[in-house]
């Protein structure tokens, strides 16, 4: 049966179950200068951690268009206080999306709109989506994230940013 006489008939079309991890909001949404390198806060590694995935959430606003571009690494620090810089990843502007590419969709709390997230650093249940970032096995027991972001002329943006921590299995982990 079609969606639309499945409707017609009284029928709801089966909700898709949408995937959350336990991510833990490093910087809460806000206002960042451009083509400039922010840091976030080192939060603590929780015991089993395997991996760790720092993701930066621009606006929809800017994610939604070909024209942003940004740079997204992880750092962190060992027992001993040394700094260790991690991996990295970012996009650069281009004129258009691919012909078979869909409109990116930046990440989000469970339940809220993309680009809506929790407003002070915690842990919440996070919806990854096409948001920007990196994942690597931890180099510490404290990890946080670096990044630029830029978009034509723009002197501010906004977006958010998130770090999560897995086990052994990909499972989620909380960062207290």
């Amino acid at each position: 049966m079609s969606q639309y006489f499945a409707e017609r008939a009284g029928a709801m079309p089966e909700e898709q179950p949408v995937e959350s991890t336990t991510g833990y909001l490093l910087l809460p949404r806000q206002s960042w200068q451009t083509s400039t390198w922010h840091a976030s806060p080192l939060v603590m590694l929780p015991a089993g951690c395997v991996s760790v995935r720092g993701t930066v959430s621009p606006s929809q606003q800017f994610r939604g268009s070909p024209l942003l571009a940004c740079d997204v690494r992880l750092v962190f620090r060992d027992a001993q206080g040394n700094s260790v810089q991690g991996c990295g990843s970012g996009i650069v502007p281009r004129l258009a999306f691919a012909p078979d590419e869909s409109v990116p969709v930046t990440g989000h709390e469970l339940g809220q709109q993309p680009g809506g997230f929790p407003p002070q650093a915690a842990s919440f249940a996070f919806v990854v989506n096409d948001s920007l970032g990196a994942q690597q096995t931890p180099y510490g027991i404290l990890a946080g994230i670096e990044f630029r972001i830029s978009h034509e002329q723009e002197i501010w943006i906004q977006a958010a940013a998130t770090i999560e921590a897995f086990d052994r299995d990909g499972n989620s982990l909380e960062i207290a």
